[in-house]
This record gives C-alpha cells, sequence and structure tokens, in this order.
C-alpha cells in the first residue's frame, strides 16, 4: 500500500470504508491490517455506529427456542420482537424445525396440526398430521422449488417430512407433505425392506464372521442365511448390514482393491429363513449344503423383550427346531452352536448353574410346560381374531404381544424373549440325538473391548439408554441398584468363546453349556459405570450440557416401589388433575390427556420390562467355561502361542473399559 493511499484524510477514508459491503465481513477485517490507522478507523466505536446505520442490521423477527423444565413439555418456544409483523398461532406448542426461510411449528386446539411459517411474509401454512401415530416424533420442512439457491425462498412450494413411531409398533414410519399437491404420501416403513430392527442380523453376527475372515482367512467357505425375497436382496443385505460397517475396515486396509473379491470368494449369501421347514431352502441347494456344511452357528433371533408371541415363538422355538432337524440332514456336521442368552435363567437368584433345559421344565414350581400347547394356543388365538371382522392389525398386535407376556409370567419367565429362548433351548436338547451341541449363553453383550475396533457395537442395551439418555440430559432418573452386580461382556470376548468352542468340541457327541458372564469371575457394580459416565461427560460435556459445562446427577431408584412412588406424586397426580379439569371443560384437552396418559403407561411399561435386569439378583456359574479357557491356554502353550482368544473377564479393568472404551464407544456410534 503506497503512502498516498495510506494517508487518505479521516474523512474521506471513512467514507470508502462505509461502503464496504456487510454481506462479506472478511472485507473489513483485510481493511484494518492495511496499516494502524485504518485499523483505528474502522475499531472507532463512531465508525461501527455509522455502518450499522448506513447498511442497516437485519430484523430480528423472533427467538425459536427450548427451554428445557423439569416436568411436563417445554415452555412456549417464541420470544416476540416488535419486528415481526405477523405471528404464528398462538396455540403452537413446540418448534420443530427453520430450513430455507420457514419456520415448523407443531400446534394444537381441536387437534394437532403442524404450521409452516414464513416469519419474513407472516404467510402461514396449516397442515394436518399424516395420521401416524406417535409416541416420539420429528419433522422438517424444505424449499421445493428445483434449482434454488435457497437464498431467498419466500412464496415458492414446500415440502414437509414427518417422522415417528409409538409404543405399539417398533418401526419408523415417515411421510412426505407437498404444498403442491397438498396432500401427504402414503406412509413408508423405514426398515430397509427387510423386517423390524429387533430382528435384523445382531451384532455379535458381524464381529464373529468379520473375526473368522481376519485371523482364519483359509476358510474355505461362510454360508450366511439371511431373510430375503431372492439372493440378490440377501446378498445386498450382507453389504449393508455386515461386510458395509466400520468393523471390517481392518479387513478392508489388509486386502485393500482386493476385499470385495475375498469376501465374495469366501461368503455365499443364501435367501432364506429359520422359522421355515429346511430353512426356506429348494431340494437343490439343501443337497448341496447338506454336504459341503461341517460346523453350524445359529445366532438368528428375535430379541424385543415385548415381541408378538407367534413372531417370538417362529423365531426363537421353531427356528431352533427346524436348524436341529436341518444340521441332521448334515453328513460331514462336527457340531452345531446356538446362541442363547444367560437370562434364561429368569429372576433366579443366588448362584445360577450352567444345566440344560429339560422339556417340560418351567421356572415357577408345579408348573408343567408344554411346547406343542403353546403352539396350539397360538394358532387357536389367531383363528379368533380372524374370525373376528372387528379385529384391526393393531388390536391384533396389541393381543398377541400381551399373550406372550402373560404366557411367560404364567411359566416364571419375566418377558417373551427369554421365555421363548428357553424353549428353544430345550428343543434344541430333546431333539439333537447324538449330535454335538453347544450353547453358548452371553449376558449383557457391550462393546468391542480389544480388537478390530475397540468401543465399536451396535444396538441400544439397557445401560447404553441410560448413558445416551444422561448425555442428552432426556433422562432425569432410572431405575436401578447401584450396589446390585451389573454382568456385561464385551462383544469380541463372545466371539472368542464361541471360536474355541467350535474347535474343542468338534464331533463330540454331547450337549455343553457355556455363561459367557463376568458376575462371579470379575464382578462389576454398577456404580462403576455411574462414576465412570459422570466422569467422562465432566472432562467431555456434550452438546446438551449446561452453562459451565456440566450435566445434572441422575437420581436413581433402587425399588421398584420408590420408583413408582416417585411417578405417582410427580407425574399419575398431575395427569389425574388434568383428567378431571378435561372433564370439566367439556373435553378441550383431551388430545393432550391422551397423550400424556400413553406417555405414562408407556414408562411404567418399561419399567416392568427392564426392572428383572436391572435389579437382577442372580450370578452366573461359569465352571464350564474356566475349564473351556484352561483347555484353550494348554493348547496355546503346546503351540508355541499363536492368536490370542482372550474370554477371560478377569482380564478387564472395568472403570478403565467403561471410561475410555465403552462410553466413548455409545458417544460415538449410538448418539446420533
Amino acid at each position: 500500500m503506497d503512502d498516498v493511499t495510506a494517508s487518505l484524510a479521516p474523512e474521506l477514508l471513512s467514507e470508502i470504508l462505509l461502503r464496504l459491503p456487510p454481506d462479506e465481513p472478511g472485507h473489513l477485517f483485510r481493511a484494518a491490517i492495511v496499516c494502524k490507522e485504518w485499523l483505528r478507523a474502522i475499531c472507532d466505536p463512531g465508525f461501527l455506529r455509522r455502518y450499522r446505520a448506513f447498511h442497516g442490521s437485519p430484523p430480528l423477527l423472533g427467538l425459536l427456542h427450548r427451554r428445557q423444565v423439569l416436568q411436563g413439555d417445554p415452555v412456549r418456544h417464541l420470544a416476540r420482537t416488535t419486528a415481526v409483523p405477523l405471528f404464528p398461532d398462538p396455540t403452537f406448542r413446540r418448534a420443530l424445525d427453520c430450513h430455507h426461510g420457514r419456520a415448523l411449528l407443531h400446534a394444537s386446539d381441536d387437534g394437532w396440526y403442524l404450521i409452516v411459517w414464513d416469519p419474513v411474509t407472516g404467510e402461514q401454512h396449516r397442515v394436518l398430521e399424516p395420521g401416524i401415530p406417535w409416541l416420539m416424533y420429528t419433522a422438517a420442512v424444505f424449499c421445493a422449488v428445483s434449482g434454488c439457491a435457497h437464498l431467498d425462498c419466500h412464496g415458492g412450494p414446500f415440502r414437509v417430512v414427518f417422522v415417528a413411531t409409538d409404543d405399539e409398533d417398533e418401526l419408523v414410519k415417515a411421510s412426505v407433505y407437498s404444498s403442491e399437491t397438498g396432500a401427504w404420501s402414503k406412509p413408508a416403513i423405514l426398515d430397509y425392506g427387510y423386517q423390524t430392527w429387533q430382528e435384523r442380523l445382531q451384532a455379535i453376527t458381524r464381529v464373529l464372521v468379520e473375526k473368522i475372515l481376519r485371523v482364519q482367512p483359509d476358510v474355505k467357505k461362510l454360508y450366511l442365511l439371511v431373510r430375503a425375497n431372492d439372493v440378490e436382496s440377501a446378498t445386498r443385505r450382507v453389504q449393508d448390514e455386515v461386510t458395509g460397517k466400520e468393523i471390517f475396515q481392518v479387513l478392508k486396509e489388509k486386502h485393500g482393491d482386493g476385499f470385495e473379491s475375498f469376501v465374495e470368494e469366501k461368503v455365499c449369501t443364501l435367501a432364506g429363513d429359520i422359522i421355515y421347514e429346511n430353512l426356506g431352502l429348494d431340494s437343490a441347494k439343501l443337497t448341496e449344503l447338506s454336504n459341503e456344511i461341517d460346523i453350524i452357528v445359529n445366532g438368528a433371533a428375535t430379541t424385543n423383550f415385548y415381541e408378538r408371541y407367534d413372531v417370538a415363538f417362529d423365531s426363537n422355538v421353531l427356528g431352533a427346531k427346524n436348524i436341529c432337524e436341518f444340521a441332521k440332514k448334515c453328513t460331514k456336521l462336527k457340531m452345531l452352536l446356538h446362541v442363547s442368552t444367560a437370562y434364561v435363567a429368569g429372576e433366579q437368584e443366588g448362584l445360577i448353574l450352567e444345566k440344560p433345559f429339560l422339556m417340560g421344565q418351567a421356572l415357577r414350581e408345579g408348573r408343567h410346560l408344554d411346547i406343542a400347547s403353546e403352539l396350539n394356543l397360538i394358532k387357536e388365538t389367531r383363528r379368533e381374531m380372524k374370525a373376528s371382522n372387528r379385529c384391526s392389525e393393531k388390536t391384533e398386535k396389541r393381543t398377541m404381544k400381551e399373550l406372550g407376556l402373560k404366557r411367560a409370567k404364567h411359566f416364571g419367565w419375566p418377558n417373551t424373549y427369554v421365555f421363548t429362548k428357553a424353549m428353544g433351548e430345550m428343543l434344541l436338547g430333546h431333539l439333537r440325538g447324538d449330535l454335538p451341541v453347544v450353547i453358548i449363553r452371553p449376558s449383557i453383550i457391550t462393546s468391542i473391548l480389544k480388537e478390530p475396533l475397540p468401543g465399536w457395537m451396535e444396538g441400544i442395551r439397557t445401560i447404553d439408554s441410560v448413558i445416551i439418555g444422561y448425555a442428552k440430559q432426556t433422562l432425569s432418573f432410572f431405575l436401578v441398584d447401584l450396589n446390585l452386580i451389573m454382568d456385561v461382556i464385551p462383544g469380541d470376548m463372545v466371539v472368542n468363546a464361541m471360536m474355541v468352542a467350535m474347535a474343542a468340541h468338534s464331533g463330540e457327541q454331547a450337549q455343553t453349556i457355556y455363561h459367557v458372564t463376568s458376575s462371579l469371575r470379575n464382578p462389576a457394580p454398577y456404580a462403576v459405570l455411574s462414576d465412570a459416565g459422570h466422569r467422562y461427560f465432566f472432562a467431555n460435556p456434550p452438546p446438551r450440557a449446561g452453562k459451565n459445562g456440566r450435566l445434572r446427577r441422575m437420581r436413581f431408584f433402587s425399588t421398584v416401589a420408590s420408583f413408582r412412588a416417585h411417578m405417582a406424586i410427580n407425574y399419575k397426580l398431575p395427569l389425574e388433575i388434568l383428567r378431571l379439569v378435561n372433564i370439566a371443560l367439556c373435553g378441550m384437552f383431551s388430545r393432550r390427556y391422551d397423550e400424556l396418559s400413553r406417555k405414562y403407561k408407556f414408562v411404567m411399561h418399561l419399567v416392568e420390562l427392564y426392572a428383572p435386569y436391572t435389579l437382577f439378583k442372580g450370578c452366573f456359574d461359569d465352571i464350564n467355561t474356566e475349564k473351556l479357557r484352561i483347555t484353550m491356554r494348554k493348547q496355546e502353550d503346546k503351540n508355541g502361542g499363536g492368536y490370542c482368544f482372550d474370554f477371560d473377564p478377569k482380564s478387564i479393568d472395568w472403570d478403565e473399559y467403561f471410561y475410555k472404551v465403552h462410553i466413548p464407544g455409545v458417544v460415538k456410534y449410538l448418539c446420533d
């Protein structure tokens, strides 16, 4: 910059700088570093006042915000300013989204609806809900003008996307509204076209496949049975849900561009389903497989605690039966490994042994469990509902869910999942004949401890929902006794135990049960997780942290009675007052009361389902598993070391694992 330009008269310099456009703040910054005189001129308060007056400030029309409250819903979210000419409907309850010059609000008076509001022009569009039942929901608004740069979106067509789920249906549904047609699209079920999330390939299957391909690359073939309409769909599903996952990153780096061809050579995808006889395979494929397969691993299951009884029975009971019948046809079979759960023990207390279930055995004394009678009961209930023309799909689903829970409790199990898994074990033991059978019973499977990707996980467990709720500050209290033992086991240890069991029992004509658990060898109380979570989020405050960067401590209730008392005083009583007010005002708050009542019932229902686990007082014996560990160590010593298949929980420092591995994994993979 020459001396003439740098030493412009102050009045002339001010007029020049005053005309720098405000849409690019970098202009003023660059001018300020020309020289000290220009810097002083730009930083002068008088100049800044003139600059704002000359260009004018964009008006603040209002502030959409969410103010957290301890009970009920957040307060109204629009702080008005005098600049806004027109205001949205004053009955709006929640601000959902703001995109492309429009705000999306959720409102109610006679019923629920959405408001698409342009705060600049004041234009409003009232849009009725798409008719998707919801307990949890969200929505977004977007400009629909083709080729629009979205710099001045006013008055053109728009789209609204509504996504929701409720306690009656585990599916997430979505619908799109078009202002041009004035109609919502047909609701789409966001389940990738296969089935609900509880039935998808379990995370442990991915870990097992990855481990075999990584440490046993000479394996001849892995056959993956996948529920799909055809082989093409099944292959696409494996690519999306198995080999396409981040856990395969180490393998991808090892094989580089040859990864896909390696997988194609080693993995054969089969379109079928364990709920069908012969697994839904045609005779030619069945013959081929029966002459090839030497080890079968059954990890398929529906793990929803409150699943429909018929769905859970098909997958967890008849599925085990069909796998067993298929295994008998395999001429080279060395063993059948079945993945169950340690919680088939129900709510037993004290030391729980690694014992098989006998046919007809029930956990409730004096009861005899007849699996054939249970199947007939399901069929008869279905027939009765079909005979009744008034039975809707929703009613049928609720009826079958309640039937499963009722039958489970009748025989001493806390929910449909563990009840049907126990029946599946019974059938395996009864029908196996001389088949070598190993049943793996893991406790709560958590994130990977060591390899290939520490902290990796998929699917939210009970403890993970607490971590997520704490991080997002959406869960202020929970039912758990911090002094009780939390039996968890990392996913890679479960897979290591499975692979060692395959090698150890290959060809043995016996049935062996393994508890892959931690409560006996290395017990960890819930307090360890609570303290690790508090320390982690204190050191790494999430976006929802308060002004001081700290999260509120979560409150824990150690008994169901204390939890129910808290809910009654803080939620049930206000709800009852609302009911009486609603009656007095001729139903003015009917929709609001119904919504809150559903939420209250949903929370109490979750407590009923999860209390048997958060207040579990049993301890899983693992003497068989310890013998397997000893055998593995002897074999490793004999072979001079080699690859380590560690599944000893004694090697875990729980505080370090939760603080450095599991909680960061939850934040990375589950907190989206």
